[in-house]
């Protein structure tokens, strides 16, 4: 009866242990959708919504030439732009992907409960991918995916496969990562072929590699007019020019630095102290954890490089190496139990204590942003549009630029603006360089003219602090026209936007 009693009162312990650790993550949860509601949306994520909601289904196609991102995040869109549903609607996709993923890293992630409550509140998991609606939560939660299939990658090679080939559709930083996991399955499967003879096994595991062969091959496709991009034209000639002076590996180095500065701060010596001995305990414990490292150098040197020559130093794309340490460390101890114990409690421990220190780092570091956003406007874009909403219907509203406005766009429901420089509806920012037309103040009043004969005025909105805009500008456009509305704070994005009345006699 002792023993009975001693049994449940352990049972008793482990299930208020239970209850209170999935309470936390409960609030990580409703934290983050209040995260949600308080975020302003801006122009990039309101570009993937607009081409969602107005480009068929090969139209997208066709303008994702000049944007520079895969397909996977304007599809999962497109079904509920299509709907109808509102714009605040790519923010709650997100947070519900984040919310997925911190619920399977809690349940199946084989590190301590410490190390799951440290990144449930870290930037991994709050804030970053969530209230701020873009693809790297897919990419998040495709990377928990591949750390929770992983043991089974042989067995179920086609899974994996899918997987991988999903993962090069999110974001081009990801496509080192998805190699080198290719490349390490090609070899494993090679490997076992020359081992067990089994050629059926083998045959399978080969075609599953088609997979992200394929969707590689499809993201050439999809990129193949990328440079005439205009958000890209310039970054790929200042990239050749400093390659003249600085080698791109250099470069790479340098924003590695940059990376894990803005990452770990003051911690990032011991992170990486952590992560050498967690890498040499691991491989102690199986050799097999050289896949693990080689994907994971790999991965992280190719975001190095993209973000040294394409895309910049930006803190939410960062997070994703915090995604590549989870998988990184999920994987190595899911493979421990056919090691010796006493190496399997070294890499445990130097596991746990990597992902700790990282976490709470990056907590550190990141939450300031959080609280920031929360506090504070991230961008007028809904200011603007509840302005433009309020105006007489039979007032046309126009864009005064092609770059700048696409947020205010997203956030109206009833009122359509017009854009002078294409002649048409504004909606998406138009990236091709080829079609992107400027036009002087003179030929964009002549051209809102032509389109509306009859009105005797319009209302023309553009983003504050650039009149002209950055991609289709009026040139010149006069700013001495009466004010009827400008932002009245400044805001976390510089999202700040101005609207005139323009008499057109």
């Amino acid at each position: 009866m002792a023993g009975g009693r001693s049994g449940d009162k352990k049972g008793s312990f482990r299930g208020q242990e239970d209850a209170a650790f999935w309470c936390a993550i409960a609030l990580v949860i409703v934290f983050n959708v209040l995260l949600m509601l308080r975020h302003e949306s801006w122009r990039d994520e309101a570009q993937a919504w607009l081409m969602a909601k107005n480009l068929s289904f090969g139209g997208l196609f066709k303008e994702l030439s000049y944007e520079g991102h895969p397909c996977l995040w304007f599809l999962i869109l497109m079904p509920f732009a299509k709907l109808g549903l509102p714009y605040m609607t790519v923010k709650v996709v997100s947070t519900v992907l984040i919310a997925v993923s911190t619920v399977l890293i809690g349940l199946f992630a084989p590190v301590s409960r410490t190390a799951k409550l440290l990144l449930a509140v870290s930037p991994a998991c709050v804030y970053a991918f969530s209230a701020i609606g873009r693809v790297y939560a897919v990419c998040a939660i495709l990377i928990v995916l591949l750390a929770l299939v992983d043991k089974d990658r042989l067995e179920r090679p086609f899974l994996y496969g899918a997987l991988l080939a999903l993962l090069v559709q999110t974001h081009v930083v990801m496509i080192g990562f998805v190699f080198a996991l290719s490349a390490a399955q090609f070899f494993e499967a090679l490997y076992l072929r020359l081992r067990e003879k089994k050629r059926g096994d083998f045959l399978k595991r080969l075609a599953s590699l088609l997979l992200p062969l394929g969707s590689a091959i499809f993201l050439l496709w999809e990129l193949r007019d990328v440079a005439n991009a205009a958000s890209a034209g310039a970054k790929v000639t200042e990239t050749a020019q400093a390659s003249s002076r600085l080698s791109l590996l250099s470069g790479t180095i340098a924003m590695a630095k940059s990376t894990v500065a803005v990452l770990f701060g003051d911690f990032r010596l011991a992170v990486i102290v952590a992560g050498i001995v967690f890498t040499a305990a691991a491989l102690t414990v199986s050799f097999g954890f050289i896949r693990q490292t080689f994907a994971i150098l790999l991965g992280a040197g190719f975001q190095f490089f993209v973000y040294a020559n394409i895309w910049g130093l930006a803190n939410q794309r960062q997070y994703l190496l915090l995604y590549m340490l989870i998988w990184y460390v999920w994987t190595a101890l899911a493979e421990r139990e056919s090691s010796r114990a006493a190496f399997r409690r070294a890499a445990e421990f130097a596991g746990n204590a990597l992902l700790i220190i990282a976490a709470s780092a990056a907590i550190f570091m990141g939450f300031p942003d959080a609280v920031a956003d929360y506090n504070n406007l991230y961008s007028d874009a809904a200011g603007c549009a509840a302005y433009l909403e309020s105006l007489p219907n039979d007032i046309p509203v126009f864009e005064g630029s092609g770059e700048f406005c696409n947020a205010v766009i997203a956030n109206l429901k009833d009122r359509r603006v017009y854009s002078s420089f294409y002649e048409s509806e504004a909606t998406f920012t138009i990236r091709d360089m080829k079609r992107i037309r400027g036009l002087s103040a003179e030929e964009y009043l002549a051209t809102a003219k032509k389109m509306f004969p009859e009105a005797k005025e319009i209302f023309v909105f553009y983003y504050k602090d650039c009149a002209e805009g950055y991609m289709g500008n009026a040139q010149g456009l006069p700013e001495t026209y009466e004010t009827v509305y400008e932002s009245p704070i400044r805001t976390i994005s510089g999202e700040e936007f101005r609207v005139i009345r323009v008499p057109l006699n």
